[in-house]
């Protein structure tokens, strides 16, 4: 019994294993993504709505929408970020 106990567990240690190196995946690609592409995008809507408030272009709520997308984008960078970290922790606590 202890060791199909022990199986039992190993499996599920390994099941859980692997599903967090999925998760730090995932997380790794959106912070990629982010850094490689989405960071620049944020910089160019702020940048864009800038200029289209001070030009008249778009109004004030239009103004603010654009500047909580861009912020929108950030935070989920951040939120990605702390769960690859959180990810990392947990993976380093199931490995020692």
């Amino acid at each position: 019994i202890v060791s199909m106990q022990k199986n039992d567990y190993k499996y599920k240690l390994n099941g859980e294993y692997q599903r967090l190196l999925g998760l730090l995946e995932q997380h790794q690609e959106a912070i990629d993504y982010y850094e490689s592409q989405g960071q620049q995008l944020q910089e160019q809507i702020i940048k864009t709505a800038n200029r289209s408030f001070q030009e008249g272009e778009i109004d004030f709520f239009q103004y603010i929408q654009s500047l909580e997308t861009a912020k929108d984008m950030e935070l989920e960078y951040l939120n990605n970020l702390n769960s690859y970290n959180q990810t990392v922790i947990t993976l380093n606590h199931l490995t020692l």
